[in-house]
């Protein structure tokens, strides 16, 4: 059993943007698994991200367990001092700058945690609530960056105030996953409020250039 483990920034910034229940339910996976030994059933998004966390944290109690076994830490003086053979001259001599590194897993999950995190801030967003997991799969597959998902997400505020997605309680709003499917948020389009400003605007223009001419 552990007292303590590392628990990376990469974590906190994937699991943030989840749903408070959604984020209790991973927060507690990660503390059995760590703390137990036990790992909890998860599902959906809960169950996606927990899987990016977990080979990080097998990294770290492989590390921890390999401490146990005895031998004094890098560094320490009384850690015991070797003397390195040398090899003969004609005797080839093994590589041993390979390259290890123990966070490689912490980067990947950063990347693809980001996916989750992006994913939900579009769940969040769209006003119709089905077909969550053909969602979460468009974004597994696509993993817009944060400059398109801003976009899709301005030209998502944008439909929300047309009188299609207005009228009827939101009958006619697209499933989210066709809507993300078609690539909606490229589409060319005036709200009704766009249409009236812009006309308010020529009527001024066109006010403006009547009152110079005379």
């Amino acid at each position: 059993m552990r007292e303590s483990f590392v628990f990376y920034k990469s974590f906190y910034d994937s699991i943030k943007e989840l749903d408070p229940k959604d984020q209790v339910q991973i927060y507690n996976a990660i503390f059995e698994y760590q703390f137990n030994g036990k790992q909890i059933e998860l599902n959906g998004v809960c169950k996606s991200i927990f899987t990016l966390i977990i080979p990080q944290l097998q990294a770290n109690n492989k590390r921890y367990e390999n401490g146990k076994k005895g031998g004094a830490p890098v560094g320490n003086s009384n850690a015991k001092k070797t003397t390195k053979k040398q090899p003969k001259n004609n005797q080839k001599q093994p590589n041993v700058n390979v390259n290890v590194n123990d966070n490689v897993n912490v980067n990947v999950n950063v990347n693809d945690n980001n996916i989750y995190a992006h994913f939900e801030q579009f769940w969040k967003a769209y006003p119709k609530k089905v077909s969550k997991q053909k969602c979460l799969k468009w974004f597994e597959k696509n993993k817009p960056n944060e400059q398109m998902l801003n976009n899709m997400l301005k030209q998502l505020e944008r439909f929300k105030n047309t009188k299609e997605w207005q009228k009827e309680n939101g009958q006619f709003i697209p499933y989210p996953d066709t809507w993300l499917r078609n690539k909606r948020w490229e589409d060319e389009f005036e709200t009704e409020q766009e249409s009236e400003e812009a006309m308010i605007k020529r009527l001024e223009a066109k006010y403006e250039n009547d009152n110079t001419r005379n």
